[in-house]
């Protein structure tokens, strides 16, 4: 099979996985010291080199959580950021104030989603910690009122399985845009819960329920574009690797080279060749760009 590199060049970067949260189901085991974080220049050169590849392009900020990176605030009003066409962000919500929402709104994001795997404060707050539950439910409020693009990603466990109408329908009362559902992983601190890991028959029984009560708005997720194209990741130690599906690919450090180099280097690697992203259905939405969402098991998209 051909590889094949998207013309509109997505990169995932964490920033930190330092985070304001140390959830008891963590895949990156963030919020427990010992932080990484990528230095600002880094960040700005990142930015730049992605923009001289790609005109058209993606950047999507994650954590550990994204809004606690020291230069966060700044690289939003970077001329190297606002250059990129494309720009989401994955956030917790709590470390938001008021005095950042015009921040978020004028940095003009196509999605912030928002990790929110509960209707109830006891439950979430019991794996998140305490008063995060209102302070996420309050930002979301915030982002909406000021048509920020908000959606949700839940994680769904034996803990919440048998509730999802009511998740549903809590989530719907706040006006998201979409909720992406993504299964426990048994990693990082994750594995510690392995008594809520879903089995094969809860996925099916999730995916079964969502497209019987929910056929005008459920969409079943595939691991990667639909025409296979490779995606890159930067991690909060500067490590860069080219992903497809599982399939990953250690290119070298952003604190040795430029992201351009290790570019040349992925498709002296790969020889892919470069697909128009137009021809895609989700070209003007990419908010359901499928390699937005790699590891998502099933959306709900409330936006048609």
């Amino acid at each position: 099979m051909t590889n094949l590199f998207a013309e509109r060049l997505l990169v995932i970067c964490m920033l930190t996985n330092d985070c304001n949260q140390a959830c008891k189901y963590c895949s990156e085991s963030a919020g427990c010291g010992n932080a990484e974080m990528l230095p600002y220049e880094v960040v700005d050169q990142l930015l730049k080199d992605i923009y001289s590849i790609s005109k058209e392009s993606i950047i999507s900020f994650i954590g550990g959580e994204a809004t606690i990176w020291p230069g966060f605030y700044d690289i939003l009003k970077a001329e190297s950021f606002e250059k990129i066409s494309l720009r989401s962000l994955y956030t917790n919500a709590t470390a938001i104030s008021g005095e950042h929402i015009d921040s978020i709104r004028d940095a003009g994001f196509f999605e912030v989603r928002v990790s929110l795997d509960s209707d109830r404060q006891e439950e979430h707050d019991a794996s998140r910690g305490a008063g995060t539950f209102h302070k996420a439910v309050s930002n979301i409020g915030l982002m909406v009122e000021n048509d920020i693009p908000v959606t949700a990603g839940t994680v769904l466990s034996k803990s919440n399985l048998n509730r999802l109408e009511g998740l549903i329908d809590y989530f719907k009362s706040l006006n998201l845009k979409m909720i992406h559902f993504f299964p426990l992983y048994m990693k990082g601190r994750g594995g510690s819960q392995k008594s809520l890991e879903l089995s094969t028959e809860d996925r099916e029984y999730i995916r079964r329920k969502l497209e019987t009560n929910y056929p005008s708005c459920s969409a079943a997720r595939e691991p990667l574009c639909e025409s296979g194209t490779w995606y890159f990741k930067v991690l909060c130690n500067g490590d860069c690797i080219v992903q497809k599906d599982r399939d990953k690919r250690e290119l070298g450090n952003l604190f040795e080279h430029r992201f351009s180099e290790l570019y040349r280097k992925a498709e002296a690697m790969l020889n892919p060749a470069v697909i128009s992203c137009k021809e895609c259905k989700y070209y003007d939405n990419p908010i359901l760009c499928e390699n937005m969402h790699i590891y998502c098991m099933n959306d709900l998209n409330f936006m048609v």
